[in-house]
């Protein structure tokens, strides 16, 4: 099972999948939080075919979960798949607009 939590601005929202996919937002912190009935046999955390750092995580015997908010999507848009523990899980990542008085030119 996996939990997915959103930080957006002062907001904290769980992120609940639609037809299997989560849709979570390139520039949000998130947090995850990943049970197992059964106990961990790999303990890799891959983003598409990147592995996520270590130190993101805390490992249990059942539980893999981020230590605090991460920006885990930052450089990532549109259809991804997480993999944790061997369970592939898919998620579509969202770039915000931005608005035209919060760019700055040069």
């Amino acid at each position: 099972m996996l939990k997915v939590v959103r930080h957006h601005h002062n907001n904290i929202e769980e992120v609940y999948p639609i037809n299997g996919i989560y849709k979570v937002y390139e520039l949000d912190t998130y947090e995850l939080e990943y049970s197992s009935d059964s106990p961990i046999v790999e303990q890799n955390v891959f983003l598409e075919d990147i592995l996520l750092d270590y130190s993101l995580f805390n490992i249990s015997q059942s539980r893999i979960e981020t230590i605090k908010p991460e920006y885990l999507f930052i450089d990532y848009f549109g259809f991804a798949s997480l993999r944790i523990n061997n369970e592939i899980f898919n998620f579509n990542i969202l770039i915000e607009k931005l608005k035209k008085m919060t760019l700055k030119i040069c």
